[in-house]
């Protein structure tokens, strides 16, 4: 696959470029407008508009955020993820032009609610597409630093906004709501040389195209382990997700099942409630009102002081950027919500003692260093928290769905505070702030109630914590305690781990995820010749593939019949593993088993393995080969009805010319205890 970007670092940074630009565009659409709502020019053009008909022309934006949110259920899939991407650039350019050339009301909220709809389409596309298009390890720090960027978008905002407020006349207003424009004909750009998401091409019957981008994204062959494995685990995940009873009807997303779908939709759609509820965008939209109408400072010194105080956004957001793993979701919201309480608390202390004498102007100055740190504390906490936590919290059936819900909780709160804001700054004055004061105090405890901790648990491991029936928070404690102390999660404790699909030490990247204490010998012999001992072992748990979790548990596979026999130059087993198929009805399904391998510190091959023959016509083998370790992968193409035994038997060959074979060991892998069985159709 030829791309514009090259192969590999090149292609992934080309993404990661794309997503960042337009979420540098979703800071400035943000914070754009602010700047220019004291302008002369502006006021005189719209008819100084009141506090509510401003609030209106402002939050008219999120109102069509919120319709591209839910534009994009409709045409989204339809579309894919750059074609979807290109549209809301589409849009987003003709809403600039409809606001840099508006000479009305109507026309400039026209223009508003276009635009916001491209950015609804955006936000909801964009960071999807990034987490499909990188390593499962870079994920949460991409994710962050898309949202931090957001904060410098709204930053260079402001300073853009002031930069032009020296050349006077509708130039200095027209011209930043039409520099919109300029990223988004970057983003296009840019989206048009990076490739498709390989989950979407596969989830739309284009295999080959997804192995080709999967190739180029990690820069390997199209037929490397790596690839077909990252492949085959996307399709198992459809193939699950397909599968699962009502998964695609908007109920199952609401249903209160074994792990608490109903109830996690709820934490999502909270969370980004908690995100807006907390007074930002009173801050980012009107702050330079504030410092004006509240403060009482004047102009020129207003801007400069908004255009600092939206620094301290980015700036905070540095921080979970490169550490919210180590600091906690949990306790980065309580002492962010705590933070951000004490600062409107003493703006609101210090406002109410503002007046005209010098010690009234005294207060009233001091309460602007509370607007840096609420700045500083948000970007630091309740900025990113959210975005991450929403997709981590919900099921692999309802993220699609749960996370389009959070999504839209965020646009129709931020709609909501956008719009009565200018109604509190101008008529309850220092009191508006208090209650902003108190909506953070109460996030404390409801945080500190019912949100579990989520830090570095695998997606599966976070359905455990609601699958137990228990407190959430308990279990999640008692979880982060024991990873803390052992680096995993034993199966013993957890033991619905047994039978997930999805492998949480391959999630963290272990090389070896099977425990040697947990191995058991099946056979050892020593050959005469040589006297070389040679082992032949069996894991009881090994890394099946990414992403291929299940709701449904799977029935225990095991073997009675494990042979090998040994002379000078090769080694031979034969195996045969029996079991009942755990998936609930007949028809043609696939399953995959990647884990015989041969190890050995110094095996030196002369040819590789040979698979001589699968008993069973109605399986297919292929065979992987990375270094010493070979990998044969048993296929099904048809499954038998529910409950009927299953056996399946296999012979194969080593040779090699190392007469001093030792420590050789054969790895059986997920036939044991995390046999894959994956509806596929027809």
């Amino acid at each position: 696959m030829r791309t514009w970007f090259g192969r590999g670092k090149k292609l992934q940074r080309a993404v990661t470029s794309c997503c960042l630009c337009a979420f540098v565009l979703y800071g400035y659409d943000q914070g754009v407008f602010g700047g220019i709502l004291e302008n002369e020019d502006w006021l005189r053009q719209f008819n100084d508009p009141g506090d509510t008909l401003t609030g209106f022309i402002t939050s008219s934006y999120n109102l069509g955020c919120l319709l591209g949110c839910f534009k994009n259920f409709f045409v989204g899939e339809k579309l894919g993820r750059r074609w979807t991407i290109w549209v809301a650039m589409g849009w987003i350019l003709v809403g600039a032009a409809l606001q840099a050339t508006a000479f009305t009301r109507g026309h400039l909220i026209a223009g508003r609610i276009v635009t916001g709809v491209g950015t609804g389409l955006k936000t909801s596309t964009v960071p999807m597409y990034q987490s499909e298009l990188c390593e499962g390890t870079k994920r949460g720090r991409l994710v962050s630093a898309e949202v931090m960027f957001v904060g410098i978008g709204i930053a260079f905002a402001y300073w853009w906004d002031f930069a032009f407020s020296f050349v006077g006349g509708p130039f200095a207003w027209r011209w930043p709501l039409a520099f919109q424009a300029v990223f988004a004909f970057w983003v296009i750009f840019v989206v048009f040389g990076v490739p498709e998401s390989p989950r979407w091409l596969l989830n739309h019957g284009k295999r080959q195209e997804a192995i080709e981008v999967l190739s180029a994204v990690y820069d390997k062959p199209i037929d490397h382990p790596d690839i077909l494995r990252e492949v085959e685990s996307i399709e198992a995940a459809l193939s699950m997700e397909a599968e699962a009873e009502g998964s695609t009807s908007w109920a199952s997303t609401f249903r209160k099942d074994k792990v608490s779908t109903r109830y996690r939709v709820f934490l999502a759609w909270f969370v980004q409630f908690m995100n807006q509820a907390g007074g930002i965008n009173l801050v980012v939209y009107y702050i330079l009102t504030v410092l004006t109408a509240n403060v009482g400072l004047e102009h020129r010194l207003a801007q400069i002081i908004a255009g600092c105080i939206q620094l301290m956004f980015p700036i905070g957001s540095l921080l979970p950027t490169l550490a919210l793993d180590k600091m906690g979701r949990r306790s980065t919201m309580m002492w962010g919500s705590a933070g951000l309480s004490f600062s409107m608390m003493m703006v609101a202390a210090l406002l109410s003692q503002a007046d005209d004498t010098s010690r009234g102007r005294a207060f009233a100055a001091g309460s602007v260093a509370f607007f840096f740190t609420y700045m500083l504390v948000f970007g630091a906490s309740m900025n990113c928290v959210p975005w991450v936590y929403v997709p981590e919290i919900l099921p692999l059936h309802a993220r699609t769905k749960g996370t389009a819900i959070g999504v839209s909780s965020n646009w129709l709160w931020n709609f909501t505070v956008v719009m009565i804001t200018p109604i509190l700054i101008n008529r309850l004055q220092w009191k508006a702030y208090l209650i902003f004061m108190a909506t953070n105090l109460i996030f404390v405890p409801i945080i500190f109630l019912l949100y579990p901790e989520t830090s570095n648990l695998a997606l599966e491991e976070v359905d455990y914590i609601f699958a137990r029936g228990e407190n959430t928070v308990q279990v999640a404690r008692e979880m982060q305690k024991e990873l803390a102390l052992h680096g995993r999660l034993a199966d013993d404790r957890y033991p619905e781990k047994a039978t997930k699909m999805e492998s949480n030490s391959h999630e963290r990247g272990d090389e070896n995820p099977a425990d040697e204490k947990q191995k058991l010998d099946l056979l050892s012999f020593t050959d005469n010749l040589s006297q070389s001992s040679i082992r032949l072992s069996i894991y009881p748990s090994c890394s099946p593939k990414p992403s291929s979790s299940s709701p449904l548990r799977a029935t225990t596979w095991s073997s009675d019949d494990y042979k090998a026999t040994h002379d000078t130059h090769s080694i031979r087993w034969e195996f045969t593993v029996k079991g009942r198929n755990g998936v609930p009805g007949p028809g043609n399904f696939a399953a995959s088993c990647h884990g015989l391998q041969v190890i050995s510190d110094d095996l030196d091959l002369t040819g590789k393995p040979d698979f001589e023959r699968c008993n069973d016509t109605a399986y297919e083998a292929r065979q992987y080969f990375s270094g010493e370790y070979t990998t044969v992968e048993v296929r099904r193409t048809d499954y038998p009805d529910l409950g009927k035994e299953v056996q399946i038997s296999a012979t194969a060959n080593y040779t090699s010319t190392n007469d001093n074979i030792v420590n050789g060991h054969l790895k059986f892998g997920d036939f044991q205890t995390k046999f894959i069985s994956t509806p596929i159709e027809g």
